[in-house]
């Protein structure tokens, strides 16, 4: 009878503790990723998001996003779309802080522009930068603070 108890005693303290554990919240690891920032200052407002891959989205962005104003045009972007993908997210705030990681088990990456600076008058922004290349069975997720 007491190994009984002793085998029923273990059995629940390890259900108890396989519960506790499988409950917890996984930690996002997300690893810093490197990126190019691309001028782009000769645009029209439009709050978006954009993940371009290849040249035919570059024009159609700079289609919608150029400004009409005479002798405006944008520069070129410097990217390599076999081994990049540029990512744009359009804010008004004054100065931001970029960042961008990968969390290679969920297949995300994620974007996230921190305003840094209240203080002044608000900007805008594209905030364009250059990436490498984002594949098909990734997604992207942009985060604004």
């Amino acid at each position: 009878m007491l190994n009984y108890k002793i085998s029923l005693s273990a059995t629940v303290f390890l259900l108890l503790f396989f519960a506790l554990v499988g409950s917890c919240k996984k930690e996002v690891l997300c690893e810093p990723q490197s990126f190019e920032l691309q001028p782009y200052i000769c645009f029209k407002q439009a709050d978006s998001l954009y993940i371009i891959q290849n040249q035919a989205e570059l024009d159609s962005f700079l289609n919608e996003t150029s400004s009409d104003i005479a002798d405006c045009i944008p520069l070129p972007f410097n990217v390599d779309f076999n081994t990049q993908t540029i990512l744009a997210y359009y804010t008004t705030n004054c100065v931001n802080t970029l960042e961008l990681c990968l969390d290679d088990a969920d297949e995300k990456w994620y974007y996230t522009i921190q305003n840094t600076n209240s203080e002044c008058g608000p900007v805008q922004n594209y905030n364009v930068i250059t990436v490498p290349k984002i594949n098909n069975n990734q997604s992207v997720v942009f985060i604004r603070n």
